[in-house]
């Protein structure tokens, strides 16, 4: 995300946030009405930006560092809940997900297909092996083919 901080504040505000979702290159891409209220929901406090700091505790995995009493799943399936969009950005250098990520993958797509965006991190020879177990998890052959966005894009996020 610090790429996309061009006023140098260390929070990303709502254009900011906007150029970031659009470098990712999302298929189908995500809407400025899904932009503007992914945002809000991302600054709880109506501030006009979102701080480093609030969104790495939501992917800090350490027990004292979590924000709510929630499993991994049930957190990530609270925030499917309320969002518009979806992200998931698969690493490509892996060819497998482990049996927790794939389950809470599949719990949210049963429940929110329409509003999920799929992209896998650079176009590494993984990439169609993790597609394939993907599809074949959530029994959706769009997922046969994911896009590809290159690390340069993702490394600011």
């Amino acid at each position: 995300m610090k790429r996309f901080d061009e006023d140098g504040t260390n929070s990303i505000e709502l254009l900011e946030f906007q150029k970031a979702l659009e470098s990712l290159a999302l298929e189908p891409p995500v809407s400025r009405q899904d932009v503007s209220v992914l945002f809000s929901r991302l600054d709880p406090d109506g501030g006009g930006s979102i701080e480093y700091q609030d969104i790495a505790l939501l992917f800090d995995e350490r027990e004292d560092a979590r924000p709510c009493p929630f499993d991994q799943g049930q957190a990530f399936e609270l925030v499917a809940d309320i969002a518009d969009v979806v992200v998931l950005l698969l690493d490509s250098k892996t060819s497998r997900f482990n049996p927790t990520e794939l389950g809470i993958i599949k719990a949210i797509h049963s429940k929110h297909k329409h509003k999920m965006h799929f992209s896998c991190i650079d176009n590494h020879e993984q990439r169609d092996a993790l597609a394939r177990v993907l599809s074949a998890t959530l029994e959706d052959r769009s997922l046969e083919s994911i896009p590809c966005v290159s690390t340069e894009s993702t490394q600011a996020l």
